[in-house]
């Protein structure tokens, strides 16, 4: 005969094992792996998102370079800046725009000549007189002209009271900077004449 506590034994152990298995079934099924599964969806789902931001990124950086290559390109055309003021010639093309837009100018006079570094502007007044829609064109006809040249200053005045006719236009003055290229100062003008 044999004894009853062996078989005890084996099916406290073999119940052990079922409650071991149902355990191990919830785990899995109700607990981290649940949660790390759900954690892991929404890493993916940011992921997406961040590939998603990155492939706009990439597509604006090279829009951007496009554009800076077309900036290069028009400022390549445009051509270098002279090594010479061609004054006298383009006091001369101004004189007439003016003549060309109905303007009458009165003075044209050096105001100062400053040297910033690669750069030498010089500036002269310019006065005269016109209607504004003839101040309008020259404008325009200045600003599609090619020399280096920039209006930085424009002040019309009022008709002077003697002329404050029906037909009085009043008298304006501009600053215009010419510009040309200057040797860069410092060690590599300096190692160049060295040479």
């Amino acid at each position: 005969m044999h004894s009853p506590t062996p078989r005890l034994a084996v099916d406290a152990i073999g119940g052990a094992l079922v409650c071991a298995c149902l355990a191990v079934g919830a785990w899995f099924a109700f607990g981290p792996p649940r949660q790390a599964a759900a954690t892991l969806r929404a890493n993916r789902d940011e992921v997406l998102r961040l590939d998603d931001e990155v492939s706009q990124m990439r597509s604006a950086l090279l829009a951007a370079q496009a554009q800076l290559q077309a900036t290069r390109d028009r400022v390549q055309s445009l051509g270098a800046l002279p090594r010479q003021m061609q004054l006298e010639q383009d006091l001369n093309t101004i004189a007439e725009l003016a003549r060309a837009n109905n303007l009458s100018l009165s003075d044209v006079a050096p105001v100062a000549t400053t040297d910033y570094p690669g750069i030498r502007e010089t500036r002269y007044t310019i006065r005269g007189t016109g209607r504004f829609a003839d101040w309008m064109a020259f404008l325009q006809a200045f600003e599609a002209s090619p020399f280096w040249a920039d209006i930085t200053n424009l002040d019309m005045g009022a008709p002077h009271s003697s002329r404050a006719a029906a037909g009085a236009v009043p008298e304006t003055t501009l600053t215009v900077s010419f510009y040309a290229a200057t040797e860069p100062a410092g060690p590599a003008a300096e190692e160049s004449t060295e040479k």
